[in-house]
């Protein structure tokens, strides 16, 4: 097995999103947009699209909070630059967490596949979540790894 790990940065860098903390939901959309490098073929794959994330909350009760995240990359494809081949990310994640009494942090690693016909390789899109009582329920994401399996 040949391991080739890229790691790029997104066109979009890091996006942030804030919720306060007695908000039900966060939903909110990142825009994928640039050129990243096919780790197994080396061809450069301009994508474009939307990567959908929404993350609930609620109270256990004792003060500690249960977050739920879900990540959707349906609406994110891609064409190679060289080869015209066409690649998706038909992939969702999610996860439900008890994550203790704010503040806290949390990682959801966002594992996906990038699909071309019979060729595929797999990728990983970091969701940070921080809960405090000031800020509320922040959001950041990135760097993009992708690695050749």
């Amino acid at each position: 097995m040949r391991a080739v790990i890229a790691v790029v940065t997104l066109a979009l860098s890091i996006g942030i999103v804030a919720a306060p903390v007695g908000a039900a939901a966060l939903h909110t959309t990142f825009p994928v947009a640039g050129t990243f490098i096919n780790p197994c073929t080396g061809e450069a794959i301009a994508f474009t699209g939307n990567m959908q994330v929404l993350i609930g909350q609620s109270d256990d009760g004792a003060g500690a909070l249960e977050l739920t995240m879900h990540s959707d990359f349906h609406g994110v494809t891609g064409v190679g630059v060289l080869t015209g081949k066409r690649y998706e990310i038909p992939m969702d994640s999610g996860q439900i967490m008890s994550v203790g009494r704010p503040p806290v942090t949390v990682t959801q690693s966002n594992d996906f596949r990038v699909i071309s016909g019979t060729e595929s390789f797999s990728g990983r899109f970091p969701l940070r979540v921080t809960v405090s009582l000031t800020d509320g329920l922040r959001m950041s994401v990135g760097p993009l790894q992708l690695a050749c399996e």
